[in-house]
């Protein structure tokens, strides 16, 4: 996966690439010539640093597939665009506050020729000679989240659990069911050991964002830094 060098704790605890890196692949070939994407519901370009890189990357891709409710600025480089069905046309599961999972019938039939976004990737699929199992109307959709939803056993309005404290001493917290925290070491680590066994400072480190030389730039005396991070 592309970062995984560069990020592999996220590698670790969730299995892909960083995303971010797609650019320079595509770009600089690294770690690997990347030549095709299919974008399905996202707008890299309004929501990944430097856009303009984005840009660049697109316009050097053999092909560049857009699935999207809107002409979004991604699908101006894109070499087809499929329609996808607003939230009110297709099938969706959801979970009720009560724990309960539903499936919501659509509103109204598809408008034009959009489709769901499992219709679009499965008429991709089949084109490619890999998409024999996959749906191919809204009917067989919806038997299909049918046969992928939890049987009726497991969607029944759960009983309220009683509150239990320290569970830490009990074994409920590790897969293990051995006393302790999910940590390597089983207790309350401040200083992280598996940022530690990665080569990372293991505890929490002031970094001046000044000494950031992107943020150090003296056309731009200002930063602003907004959010949670």
């Amino acid at each position: 996966p592309l970062g995984i060098d560069e990020f592999p704790l996220f590698y670790k605890f969730m299995g892909g690439g960083q995303f971010c890196r797609f650019p320079k692949a595509v770009l600089e070939d690294d770690p690997y010539p990347v030549r095709a994407l299919i974008l399905v519901g996202g707008s890299p370009v309004l929501t990944f640093p430097d856009s303009n890189k984005w840009r660049e990357a697109y316009k050097k891709l053999d092909c560049l597939i857009v699935a999207d409710r809107f002409l979004t600025e991604d699908a101006r480089f894109a070499d087809v665009v499929f329609p996808a069905c607003s939230f009110f046309e297709t099938y969706k599961p959801y979970m009720d506050t009560d724990g309960t999972i539903k499936l919501i019938e659509p509103i109204i039939p598809p408008v034009g020729e959009s489709k769901s976004d499992a219709l679009i990737i499965a008429g991709i699929a089949k084109k490619l000679g890999v998409g024999d199992d996959y749906p191919e109307t809204e009917e067989e959709f919806r038997n299909w989240l049918c046969m992928t939803m939890p049987t009726d056993s497991h969607i029944a309005k759960p009983k309220r659990p009683s509150r239990t404290y320290k569970k830490y001493e009990t074994g409920q917290l590790r897969a293990d069911g051995k006393p302790g925290f999910p940590t390597p070491s089983g207790k309350f680590e401040i200083c992280s050991t598996i940022l530690k066994d990665n080569g990372y400072t293991p505890y929490p480190e002031y970094v001046d964002m000044r000494s950031i030389p992107e943020m150090n730039d003296p056309a731009f005396p200002f930063t602003l830094a907004t959010g949670a991070r």
